[in-house]
């Protein structure tokens, strides 16, 4: 669920740096008719463009803009020049035209910096900047001109200071400096007197608490600050603090609170004629989480249609993503599948050339991780073996020494085992690394998206190349890690199988059981123990098969193990190419990495491998696997896991 910060954190910082400019004082020696004229015009542009950027019309805007501009240049008078031009600009990079956004805004600057010595202007075009560089993901840039306008304002007291303290506070929020997060959310706190951006401070102030897991403290902030606040005790105010306080609640699953809260914020949308899709959103995932079904889905019908009129295509393929776990809670299978589908339908984008050069990028980054982990590698073993040698050494020398010095050799001994254990394992996660990914398996995807491109089969390509891309990152962040967690793991083994199903379309289908609630206990696994059999039931025990194949997994929970099962229907072990007496590779790796596993955790770990003893022929394997819990977070702000 999401905090809602309404227009406030789109537009707010772009209107009112166009307004606060607009009301600027012009030169000593300008008409008074010339100053009403002017007057007048930004007047009609802040009054009629303002609403058009709010409701995304941009082409209308547009079109209103274009009308101006014989008046602009009969005009000579800069701040109606650069009003035209900022509101020109902010049209360019919501029609995500950028070359032109940026042109016309440094067009604006230019005549700013030249004209204007009151530095009014120039605040504003550097305001503007900054939501353009935010816009292109450029934080860089979007920091340098927001700490300008930052000193400029306070230099001449700009009343547009409090807005754009709320722009730096943004950027360090999606940078990840907390400290200066917090700092400038504070500041603007304190010296913001609108109420809009009062609102917005307080939702992005409760947003860095729940970033720093102090939940209770932005719900303390919220009643304290913003609740008691009466220039916020307005019906649309009140209609975003309800909503805000229903998802914070929620959050901490109080979700029968939170839906009273929720509700009033509703109603008083409603009321006034500015009901979003993200309100009835959130209403579903709290009548969801209170496995009110019928009222969920209601309600996500709802926040769809809505999100269609608002043209909102991020909103539209989140709806379709939590349509798809709602669907998979109340296993309707295909609703389930087909609410997927449309939200990869969604966010898909056309199918050229690109998609070519994007896998091949992809391909590149493999190559290049899967390089750079082989020389780490090999770094470490050699330093490793220099360490090892010059124990060696050691011993040889110590030998000869008294009682004393058999003890050190004992102590320089157990951390020579430590060590060559180390070593082994960096080695098996090197080997699984290798063994998940292999060059053929790239090439074999690009030859499938090859196949569909050839066949016209735009959406199918995009989907299967989304896919493939999710279980590649998955797999390069995975190995990295000892342990992940449980639902992370799941997630990649389901992305596998869908990527060899459309692969091997028609060939088996298969299931993924696991316990209820099973992503809210913190359990962590090893990565990839489970895809090399998966990998073996697909490309083993389904060939030659007379009907569709089925491979199912079940994982469950017991005492301090995690019991896994992969069963197929595939034609057995009698199937399999390795000599009797021979175990496959994966296997033996498998093995390995459980013996270590078991070693570390106490806990017993093993692997079967059989023929399947029921009516149905078949492999089934089964795996122990003594798993991890997180740790709850600490007051340090580090993540931890343990046993």
């Amino acid at each position: 669920m999401t905090l809602k910060h309404t227009r406030i954190s789109l537009f707010i910082f772009a209107l009112l740096a166009l307004t606060t400019a607009c009301h600027q004082q012009p030169p000593k020696d300008t008409s008074s008719n010339q100053k009403a004229t002017s007057d007048s015009l930004i007047a009609f542009m802040k009054n009629n463009i303002n609403p058009l950027f709010q409701e995304r019309e941009y082409e209308a805007s547009g079109k209103m803009l274009d009308s101006l501009q014989p008046l602009l240049e009969n005009s000579g008078y800069y701040p109606i020049t650069c009003t035209w031009l900022r509101f020109k600009g902010l049209q360019y990079m919501y029609e995500k035209k950028a070359d032109s956004s940026e042109a016309t805004l440094r067009k604006a600057l230019a005549i700013a910096m030249a004209q204007d010595t009151s530095l009014a202007h120039v605040i504003a075009v550097k305001g503007n900047f900054i939501e353009f560089f935010i816009n292109q993901k450029k934080l860089d840039s979007a920091l340098i001109y927001a700490s300008d306008a930052y000193y400029l304002s306070k230099k001449t007291g700009n009343s547009n200071l409090p807005a754009i303290v709320l722009k730096l506070a943004g950027i360090y929020s999606k940078i990840g400096d907390l400290d200066q997060w917090r700092k400038y959310l504070f500041e603007g706190m304190a010296i913001s007197q609108e109420p809009r951006l009062k609102l917005a401070f307080a939702t992005n102030i409760a947003s860095y608490y729940n970033t720093i897991q102090e939940k209770d403290s932005a719900l303390l902030f919220f009643r304290n600050f913003v609740e008691k606040d009466t220039t916020l005790n307005t019906p649309f105010f009140n209609s975003v603090k309800y909503e805000n306080m229903g998802v914070m609640l929620s959050k901490q699953n109080r979700n029968e609170e939170a839906l009273q809260y929720q509700l009033k914020a509703f109603q008083l949308s409603r009321q006034l004629g500015n009901l979003e899709s993200l309100t009835l959103f959130n209403l579903g995932v709290t009548n969801q989480k209170l496995k009110q079904y019928d009222t969920a889905e209601k309600y996500f019908n709802e926040a769809y249609e809505l999100a269609l009129t608002e043209n909102n295509k991020e909103m539209l393929t989140r709806i379709w993503r939590r349509k798809s776990i709602f669907y998979t809670e109340l296993q309707r299978w295909q609703e389930a599948v087909d609410a997927k589908d449309s939200a990869y339908a969604n966010f898909g984008r056309e199918v050229d050339s690109s998609m070519t050069q994007a896998a091949r990028e992809i391909e590149t980054q493999y190559a290049v991780k899967a390089k750079d982990d082989e020389i780490r590698a090999l770094a470490f073993s050699n330093e490793a073996n220099r360490k090892i040698s010059g124990q060696q050494k050691t011993i040889i020398l110590i030998l000869a020494c008294s009682f004393l010095l058999a003890i050190i050799l004992g102590i320089v001994l157990r951390r020579r085992r430590k060590l060559s254990d180390k070593l082994r394992q960096t080695e098996l996660e090197q080997r699984l690394l290798r063994s998940q990914m292999e060059p053929h398996f790239i090439f074999n995807t690009l030859s499938v998206l090859q196949g569909f491109i050839r066949n016209s089969e735009g959406e199918k390509a995009v989907r299967y190349l989304n896919q493939f891309a999710r279980l590649l990152r998955v797999t390069l962040e995975n190995s990295r890690e000892s342990f992940v967690p449980l639902e992370d793991e799941v997630a990649a083994l389901e992305n596998y199988l869908s990527l060899q199903a459309m692969r091997f379309e028609g060939l088996f289908d298969y299931t993924v059981d696991t316990w209820e609630m099973y992503d809210d206990e913190g359990l962590l696994i090893p990565p990839m123990l489970l895809q090399p059999f998966v990998e073996n039931s697909i490309l083993h025990g389904m060939k030659q098969l007379d009907q569709k194949g089925h491979i199912h997994i079940s994982i469950q929970k017991e005492a301090h193990v995690l019991r896994c099962v992969i069963e197929d229907n595939g034609a057995g072990l009698q199937s399999c190419t390795i000599q009797p007496g021979k175990k496959s590779l994966s296997t033996t790796i498998t093995q390995e990495r459980l013996a270590i596993l078991s070693r570390q955790t106490g806990y017993p770990a093993g692997i079967s491998v059989a023929n399947r003893k029921d009516e149905h022929q078949g492999t089934r394997v089964e795996l122990s696997i003594p798993f991890r819990k997180a740790r709850a977070f600490s007051g340090s702000g580090e993540n931890a896991s343990g046993f």
